[in-house]
């Protein structure tokens, strides 16, 4: 796997794993919360990229749509935080040297999605 497939693959959204495990046709929309930090959509992307790892083909082709609407998600997050300048101190402190890299290597997908 390439790096890029592999950032794309983290790179999924903290809102597709609660609905990829739990949705149910039908249900009451969950209440709105206030705005997840990156730090929030990278725990997120490292479960879905996880749940995505267990479907099918098939089924990961059928989510895509989805998926590439929680990477814009996060990549919009990533551009919020980086407005608000936050540093990477505040990265390294929630989540080390991982996160950081994560960061990092998002922000260039990010730019080869604009």
């Amino acid at each position: 796997m390439n790096r890029w497939s592999l950032v794309r693959a983290i790179g999924v959204g903290i809102f597709l794993v609660a609905g990829l495990a739990t949705a149910e046709p039908g249900a009451e929309p969950e209440p709105v919360s206030p705005q997840p930090d990156l730090y929030d959509h990278y725990r997120g992307l490292q479960q879905m990229q996880q749940s995505l790892l267990r479907r099918s083909p098939e089924e990961q082709a059928r989510l895509q749509p989805q998926v590439q609407r929680a990477e814009q998600e996060a990549c919009r997050q990533l551009a919020r935080e980086r407005r608000t300048n936050v540093s990477s101190g505040r990265y390294w402190q929630q989540g080390g040297d991982e996160f950081v890299a994560f960061v990092l290597q998002f922000e260039q997908y990010c730019q080869t999605l604009e």
